[in-house]
């Protein structure tokens, strides 16, 4: 049976709370069905929350896919209610995308999902903080789906993003198809426009939602398949990650400000056109082994892509 043809029972949900930088706390609700193949992370759009009844149409859907979800809230508490008062956060793509990866590092860290797939699904200025979040994180992204999205409010370039990327816009959104249009021809990775007919932007027309929901389903299916089905490996050797890591002239980095005292914060690699220093601080092999074995930590790499083609996609996963 192929992950598109699954049609499973709801799996309960579990909401979690997530500390950030400077303080505050944001939350989000995970699903995680039974043998899941991915996992598909839902960035709001402005105004709106986890509770999204669109949203959560949609993952419903997607989870008897056989995916994942995470629904999530990206400001806190106090910045929402700052927010209702006077609308500019909702705007601030770069603390959205910078939000999301802090989602996206517990997910990578968390059991249940660390080695699934990770799609990102946004909804209007939620798009354009997954754009912004893919073209940092990369590889480490395996598809993006933009519902009624504005992308082309994103803070990076275009170019930088390598997940495939969906664009779904309503027929009669004519302003917001006409931007999705022109950032279409502006992306470089795989890419699709799918406009679903007569739907106006928060596709409340009948119907409209379950194609949102098919065609993104169908595009993370897909794409997260064919990352599942090219050669990966596993190994806590570390002349091996050291040997796979240069090879691909990347270094040892972690996340800036997650340092807890004198142990380096949360690990990554920095390739070359990843994430960079704003985000990553470049550290010795020696500490990022030292944090890398006191975690229990697990390298699984990717050789190269299903197609053949090189690949630096990399997970660092529980033992």
């Amino acid at each position: 049976m192929t992950l598109a043809d699954r049609n499973t029972d709801r799996a309960p949900e579990r909401t979690v709370a997530l500390e950030i930088a400077g303080g505050g706390t944001i939350h989000g609700d995970l699903v995680v069905p039974d043998d899941a193949r991915g996992i598909v992370l839902f960035a709001h759009g402005s105004g709106s929350s986890r509770h999204s009844p669109r949203n959560r149409s949609v993952a419903r859907q997607l989870q008897r896919r056989g995916l994942a979800t995470m629904l999530v809230d990206l400001l806190t508490g106090d910045e929402e209610r700052q927010d209702a008062r006077t609308g500019h956060l909702r705007f601030d793509i770069g603390l959205l995308a910078e939000r999301l990866r802090r989602v996206t590092g517990w997910l990578s860290q968390e059991p249940s999902t660390a080695r699934l797939p990770l799609g990102y699904f946004g909804a209007s200025t939620g798009a354009a903080a997954a754009l912004d979040a893919a073209a940092q994180l990369r590889e480490h992204v395996a598809a993006v789906v933009s519902r009624g999205g504005r992308p082309d409010l994103a803070t990076r370039p275009l170019t930088d993003v390598t997940a495939p990327t969906l664009l779904i816009v309503g027929g009669r959104d004519d302003v917001v198809l006409e931007l999705n249009e022109q950032v279409l021809g502006a992306l470089r990775c795989a890419r699709d426009l799918q406009v679903v007919d007569g739907a106006t932007h928060l596709f409340e027309e009948p119907g409209a939602l379950d194609q949102v929901a098919r065609l993104a389903g169908d595009w993370f299916v897909t794409h997260m398949e064919a990352l599942m089905a090219s050669d990966t490996r596993t190994t806590t050797d570390h002349d091996e990650i050291r040997r796979w890591v240069e090879q691909h002239d990347g270094k040892p980095a972690s996340v800036r400000g997650t340092e807890a005292g004198d142990a380096a914060g949360v690990l990554r690699i920095d390739f070359p056109g990843g994430t960079g220093d704003d985000v990553l601080e470049h550290i010795s092999w020696e500490d990022w082994f030292a944090k890398f074995d006191d975690s229990g930590l697990t390298f699984l790499y990717q050789t190269e892509k299903a197609g053949g083609e090189d690949s630096t996609f990399f997970k660092l996963v529980n033992r």
